[in-house]
C-alpha cells in the first residue's frame, strides 16, 4: 500500500464502521485482515 492510501485509512479511521476496525482478535487473522483491505481498496477504487 502506498504511504497515500495509509494516510487516507488512517484519517478516515474514526468514520469506518466499527466492524471494520482491528480488534486484538481480529489483527492476528491474516485472512479477514487481508479481506478488509480489498475490501478498502475496492471501496477506494469506486
Amino acid at each position: 500500500m502506498s504511504d497515500t492510501m495509509m494516510k487516507t485509512i488512517q484519517s478516515n479511521t474514526m468514520r469506518r464502521p466499527a466492524w471494520l476496525l482491528p480488534t486484538p482478535a481480529r489483527r492476528d487473522d491474516y485472512a479477514e485482515d487481508a479481506r478488509v483491505r480489498r475490501l478498502l481498496l475496492k471501496l477506494m477504487r469506486g
